[in-house]
């Protein structure tokens, strides 16, 4: 067995051995090879107990799987309605004409990259990147776009730079990769909704967070200076967050933690005191608590997808049809306990317990 066997192999039984973990297989040998060597399939179909054709059909039906190898460099541009909108037919040609003298360029087509105000849209090898007129592709492939002059910042502050999809196009990863290497402590949030300010940089003075924005990638050298005075003066400071009128004139429930703190940190909603109470009660209870209190209070969805996963071994009980005369009908005292009648009380009364 050569090393690319044995490669293979590992990678095979590692993702095996977690649920769902075929996508995450093939993405893996992809990002070492470049693309899903053929002798992979029948490794694959074994750890994962599949036939060959299984895998083929997964490998198949996902555009981004490649079974050869191909040009090193990958230029995506949006097709769908609002980048077209935009100018991205333009955009599209450029890449083309470009890649006819580079071989090592491919282009193809996406469509909605999710980044529809700040179209047109390109994803380069991976990299979100928006507002891309025809002028600026050749920049982009040769990796001029980006080139921050970093430097140690005399007064380290936090920052906060959002991570959403707005902010990322424009350049928000360089923007904060520059904060850190100057020495400020940044936190990656969601975003405010105020597209037209990303990348919005919010820094912390005093225990209020004041904003700056739009910061490009090639005014982050400008940003730093102003962070080592005052960046109250910077051109692009807009205020107080939460004083700007735009956020005065709303009433944020769901969305209350949205660009605040990082959506991936359980830690940080709890920092803020957003986190709810039935979280919080769950998180003190043990997992077969929370399966009872779940199976009690008769939560389900519209399909009526099985829960707890079949890999738990519990099933809740088949759905009672709305209207019929079925004899799998429950009767009125079945119908009582079926799960089908969802009791907020009652998983609001066990995880009160809990909690």
């Amino acid at each position: 067995m050569g090393e690319s066997d044995r490669l293979i192999a590992d990678l095979a039984a590692q993702h095996a051995a977690v649920p769902g973990g075929l996508l995450p297989a093939l993405h893996a040998l992809q990002e070492h090879f470049g693309y899903v060597p053929e002798s992979s399939r029948p490794v694959l179909a074994r750890a994962f107990r599949r036939s060959e054709a299984e895998i083929h059909g997964v490998i198949s039906f996902y555009p981004d799987f490649h079974t050869e190898p191909r040009p090193s460099t990958r230029f995506q541009v949006c097709r769908a309605e609002a980048c077209q909108a935009r100018g991205a037919a333009g955009v599209w040609e450029a890449a083309v004409k470009l890649a006819e003298v580079d071989p090592d360029l491919e282009v193809a087509e996406v469509f909605c990259l999710g980044n529809c105000a700040s179209g047109p849209s390109i994803r380069l090898d991976g990299r979100l990147i928006g507002d891309v007129s025809p002028e600026r592709v050749p920049e982009i492939v040769g990796g001029n776009d980006r080139d921050p002059v970093v430097s140690v910042a005399r007064a380290p502050r936090r920052c906060y730079v959002p991570i959403d999809a707005s902010a990322l196009a424009r350049g928000a990863d360089a923007l904060a990769e520059a904060l850190v290497g100057s020495g400020h402590d940044v936190v990656r949030t969601g975003s405010r909704g105020m597209a037209w300010l990303e990348p919005l940089v919010e820094i912390e003075l005093d225990g209020v967070r004041h904003g700056i924005g739009p910061v490009s990638v090639d005014a982050i050298g400008e940003l730093l200076e102003f962070l080592d005075a005052d960046p109250r003066s910077h051109p692009g400071y807009v205020g107080p967050i939460d004083h700007l009128a735009w956020m005065q004139g709303q009433q944020r429930v769901t969305f209350a933690r949205l660009g605040v703190v990082d959506p991936r940190s359980c830690r940080g909603s709890r920092a803020v005191g957003r986190v709810a109470w039935g979280l919080r009660a769950a998180l003190a209870m043990a997992p077969d608590e929370v399966v009872a209190a779940v199976t009690e209070s008769g939560l389900r969805g519209a399909a009526a997808p099985p829960f707890p996963p079949a890999s738990s071994g519990a099933r809740w009980p088949p759905r009672r049809p709305i209207n019929g005369t079925s004899a799998a009908t429950p009767t009125r005292a079945t119908a009582a306990r079926s799960p089908t009648a969802c009791s907020w009380r009652a998983i609001r009364s066990r995880c009160s317990k809990a909690w």
